[in-house]
């Protein structure tokens, strides 16, 4: 075993079956470690670091995006096979991919999702994969990224806003609980008996959740990135 592997036990002891059935699924195949178009730092130091612990075991390893790997992150990939949608589509083969850092494989572009329908793995950060596919209701923080994706997933949510801040947290979230997409608390008034008479009722109400859940579904928004885009593409052909 790998030294390093030898501590995905200690440190990640709930994740560590999943992970060891993954590199022994893995096992004598090529595989594609694929990340979301237009990459950041996240996925590409994902693809990178699960790429060489796959490529320390033996196994054949290519990374994969739609979009090239930005010139400021180019460093991380020393050592590394990056392929285009093309390319890997000519490599794949019998290949098994892996996604990183992609909430929807959709992320990862419509081409190499048909291609990989049922990938052998799927590793990733955001609070808006499986998690949320089982959860009926959030209880968290108002924070912008929090609100966007319970909304934008259309998942009811009651937050609870950071209290040493000035107030943007409940701002952030106070237009979903207007459209009845959301509840507001204050971070002192969060105690067991609130949570009793409030959040367990609410919990057991799959009629009230669903009118939630659409409420902030109404309010979310599932183009934001393509959005910015087009704003930032629009400001430099103005200052152009």
């Amino acid at each position: 075993m790998l030294p390093i592997l030898s501590l995905v036990p200690k440190f990640y002891p709930q994740l560590s079956p999943a992970f060891a059935r993954l590199l022994a699924g893995l096992a004598g195949r090529k595989v594609a470690v694929i990340g979301h178009s237009r990459p950041d730092g996240d996925c590409i130091g994902s693809q990178v670091a699960l790429a060489r612990v796959l490529a320390a075991t033996g196994l054949e390893v290519v990374c994969v995006n739609a979009d090239p790997v930005p010139r400021r992150l180019q460093f991380l990939t020393s050592g590394m096979t990056f392929l285009r949608t093309d390319e890997a589509l000519a490599w794949s083969g019998k290949s098994a991919a892996v996604f990183v850092d992609c909430a929807d494989d959709a992320r990862a572009g419509e081409r190499l999702r048909a291609a990989f329908p049922a990938p052998a793995g799927n590793i990733d950060h955001h609070l808006s994969n499986i998690g949320y596919a089982a959860a009926d209701l959030m209880l968290c923080r108002g924070g912008a990224i929090t609100v966007a994706e319970t909304t934008a997933l259309g998942v009811p949510a009651i937050y609870v806003p950071y209290p040493h801040s000035n107030q943007e947290q409940k701002r952030n979230a106070l237009p979903v609980v207007e459209s009845g997409g959301g509840i507001l608390v204050d971070n002192a008034e969060l105690t067991p008996e609130w949570i009793e008479h409030h959040v367990i009722p609410l919990a057991r109400d799959p009629r009230r959740l669903a009118a939630m859940g659409a409420a902030a579904g109404q309010y979310g928004r599932r183009d934001g990135d393509e959005a910015l885009l087009e704003f930032v593409l629009e400001v430099v052909a103005k200052a152009a």
